[in-house]
């Protein structure tokens, strides 16, 4: 069997290769840090190991991925609500799910982070109406 080598045979199907790869669109997979998104996630999720000391175990791992998505789809939410895309319940469920997640991480509590139960008691023995 022989290979056809006539100039037009060659050159209809090298049109065809380009106009097959013309129409793929694009890459299937990118690298996580190609993409704007993938170097927020990649930054908040160093940033979250960093509050954790910067050694973390894999099921610390798994939960760090969980909250820094969850951040992420509750980002694309909120954006969505203000295009009229998406409603309040959409946003305010990613954003409880984002507390609860990191609660379950155990991560410390900022500085300027709500009072808890000690300093509420304390604010009404000094000011309450008893």
């Amino acid at each position: 069997m022989s290979k056809i080598t006539d100039a037009p045979t060659m050159t209809a199907e090298a049109s065809n290769t380009q106009l097959t790869k013309s129409r793929r669109g694009p890459p299937a997979y990118r690298k996580p840090n190609q993409t704007r998104a993938g170097r927020l996630r990649q930054q908040m999720t160093a940033d979250l190991i960093a509050k954790l000391g910067g050694h973390v175990s894999p099921i610390q791992s798994v939960a760090v991925e969980t909250i820094v998505d969850l951040l992420l789809a509750a980002r694309t939410a909120r954006a969505d609500l203000l295009a009229g895309k998406a409603t309040i319940d959409d946003v305010v469920k990613l954003e409880n799910a984002v507390g609860r997640a990191i609660l379950r991480l155990g991560l410390p509590a900022p500085k300027d982070a709500a009072p808890g139960d000690d300093a509420w008691r304390k604010f009404l023995a000094d000011y309450g109406d008893g």
